[in-house]
């Protein structure tokens, strides 16, 4: 007769079942095991005298883009400059801290590859101010056009874009911030090509106050020459000037260039202009709206153009993004046409800080 097993099998069962709690864990009892598991990886990294603070961050930031060329239209998944990187210090001496950052670019436009470096830097940071060797953002972008490079797109600044730095390797930095008051000088030392001592110098300043931000700055770049790669090229001279203001829901900024490049034979005057602006509206929707001008101071086969955007936004929460943007080119050369592009595009950003 199986039943009578059967019966204690079963009451077994039903008591231990009552013994012992099957409930899923809350949020909050998730979020403490993290912590925990987080204190105690940082905690074992400080023992080795490795790190005193680390943090991961990433952008991934994938989109689905129409462009009209004028003779057609084409569709394309983009990206628009997704990257994961890491960031840290570590005390080095009273009142110094060694501080490093590697950041990579994922190329969501293809096979989701992982790889080119978009800075890569060690330095040291007191209260004088921070001195960093490697690849790095360039004082022009982080003076001139951070401020203005307030859109979802790989390109922007659209009229800086053509000839602005972004990251520059092998440079070596100075950035020094008070009270409002910003400090950054930059040189590009990189052997014998082009110039034998700096191929780039690259200064300016910032201040701000309330809800104004001005910001100045200089560059000089000299390219290796076109027939010998040990020789002195073309020269760039850049001097550029940048304000922005935030008055409640509403963000403007504009960015100027005035470029000079001197070849062997010609000397050549150019200029560009970012205006961009944003507005915030209820349940975290965002327009954002901007005008460029890219003037290469060229009279045959010239990039010269204007053109617009507008964007509208939508911040899901802290760590989420959508958008959808329309963005035209007009050229001014003759026989050129103009580029149209209509942009959907998402974005996950995330951070976490070891400490």
């Amino acid at each position: 007769n199986k039943t009578l097993p059967s019966i204690l099998n079963a009451s077994f069962f039903i008591f231990m079942s009552s013994q012992i709690s099957f409930a899923a864990p809350s949020n909050d009892d998730l979020n403490k095991r993290l912590e925990a598991l987080e204190k105690k990886s940082l905690a074992s990294i400080q023992s080795l005298g490795l790190v005193d603070s680390l943090t991961l961050y990433g952008s991934l930031r994938p989109t689905l883009v129409a462009s009209d060329d004028g003779t057609d239209i084409t569709y394309d998944i983009g990206d628009a400059l997704s990257r994961i990187g890491f960031k840290g210090s570590v005390d080095i001496a009273d009142g110094l801290k060694g501080i490093f950052e590697g950041e990579w670019s994922v190329d969501m436009s293809n096979n989701g590859d992982f790889g080119k470096a978009r800075k890569v830097f060690v330095g040291i940071s007191s209260k004088y101010g921070t001195i960093a060797i490697g690849k790095q953002r360039t004082p022009h972008y982080l003076l001139l056009a951070e401020p203005v490079d307030i859109f979802n797109h790989a390109n922007s600044p659209f009229a800086y874009d053509n000839v602005g730095t972004f990251f520059v390797n092998n440079q070596v930095t100075y950035q020094y911030n008070h009270n409002g008051f910003r400090l950054l000088s930059a040189a590009q030392v990189n052997g014998s090509e082009g110039d034998d001592k700096t191929d780039m110098v690259n200064m300016g300043a910032s201040y701000s106050f309330q809800q104004f931000y001005v910001a100045a700055a200089y560059l000089r770049n000299i390219e290796p020459a076109a027939t010998d790669s040990l020789g002195e090229g073309d020269e760039l001279t850049n001097i550029g000037a940048t304000a922005a203001v935030t008055l409640g829901d509403f963000y403007i900024a504009g960015a100027y260039q005035d470029l000079d490049t001197e070849t062997n034979t010609d000397d050549i005057d150019g200029s560009t202009i970012d205006v961009s602006g944003s507005m915030s509206l209820p349940n975290k929707y965002k327009v954002k709206a901007g005008v460029f001008s890219y003037d290469d101071g060229l009279n045959a086969a010239s990039n010269e153009h204007k053109g617009w955007n507008l964007t509208f936004e939508k911040q899901f929460n802290s760590q989420f993004r959508a958008h959808i943007e329309y963005l035209s080119k007009d050229f001014e050369i003759s026989g050129k046409d103009n580029q149209n592009a209509l942009t959907v595009g998402l974005r996950y950003d995330f951070e976490r800080t070891l400490n």
